[in-house]
């Protein structure tokens, strides 16, 4: 039964590629993908900061508890690397990583589904809840990271063996450095247009990533600025807040200090929020969100 539900997928998403394809290449086509409606960075920036504004007392209420637990779990992580030092096991720390996953997929389902649903969508007003969207969520941000990865290792195998001057010329840093900064603007952009399978998941409507790829077509580099806005202000606020203002090793300030970041967290959220919901529901081929609890 089980690889039977796995053929139908597949099957479904092979469909979706063949429509895709004759869709490209058939008469009178340009060759060109879909074309939709443009949104500019600009506006995506400007709407998703509105709509955290205009709900912040519902998502406040509903995030609370994911952010604190998450943020427990990080700090715990933070002090078993300080005390074990140098003998820290990679493994362990990755097992925190993973740990917070659930929290932030709670995190993020809850911001699509207010900007998209309203507060009536949550199953309750405290938001620590798990539903089969939830699962799907998560088993989503899996195949981004898959995604991401396979774009990312090719970039940081690549640079290093790139001619000195020309490292010297990109960046004066190492090519380690300079590894990492493309990786994450690579990323950037791979899960801008990518990145519709959440929210979409999240009201519970059909999709994958050819989907959002294809929806995002024209946009790619728009959502992508948009993304890179509230990563800036992050890296700003780190420095403003750790480096220079809190520079201390206490664990309580540290703590508060990671829960400031939340704000901007579900800022990069909702941008996607608000491409998902003029890219495809603005069009005809997305259906409505679906209002259903849980």
């Amino acid at each position: 039964m089980a690889n039977c539900v796995i053929c139908g997928r597949a099957a479904g998403f092979l469909r979706e590629v063949c429509d895709s394809c004759k869709e490209k290449w058939s008469p009178g086509s340009s060759g060109k993908p879909m074309s939709r409606r443009h949104v500019s960075s600009i506006a995506l920036v400007h709407e998703a900061a509105l709509e955290i504004y205009r709900n912040r007392a519902v998502l406040l209420l509903a995030v609370i508890v994911p952010i604190l637990c998450s943020s427990a779990i990080r700090m715990a992580c933070v002090a078993y690397v300080c005390s074990a030092e140098n003998d820290a096991s990679p493994a362990t720390i990755y097992l925190f990583v993973l740990a917070r996953l659930p929290f932030f997929v709670m995190f993020a389902a809850i911001c699509h589904r207010v900007v998209l649903l309203g507060d009536k969508s949550l199953p309750r007003r405290w938001g620590l809840f798990w539903s089969a969207r939830e699962t799907r969520f998560l088993g989503w941000i899996f195949v981004l990271g898959a995604i991401t990865l396979a774009v990312s290792i090719p970039i940081s195998l690549l640079i290093p063996r790139l001619p000195y001057w020309a490292l010297e010329w990109l960046l004066e840093s190492s090519p380690f450095s300079l590894s990492f900064y493309t990786c994450v603007l690579a990323s950037t952009y791979v899960d801008g247009r990518f990145g519709l399978v959440l929210p979409a998941t999240a009201v519970g409507n059909p999709t994958n990533p050819l989907r959002s790829w294809r929806f995002t077509a024209g946009n790619g580099w728009s959502i992508f600025i948009a993304l890179i806005v509230p990563i800036l202000i992050t890296d700003l606020v780190d420095y403003l807040l750790f480096d220079l203002l809190l520079d201390t090793d206490s664990m309580v300030v540290n703590f508060l200090g990671g829960i400031l970041y939340y704000p901007l967290i579900a800022w990069g959220v909702v941008v996607i929020t608000i491409a998902y919901r003029e890219l495809a529901l603005a069009t005809d081929g997305e259906s409505k969100p679906i209002p259903a609890v849980g």
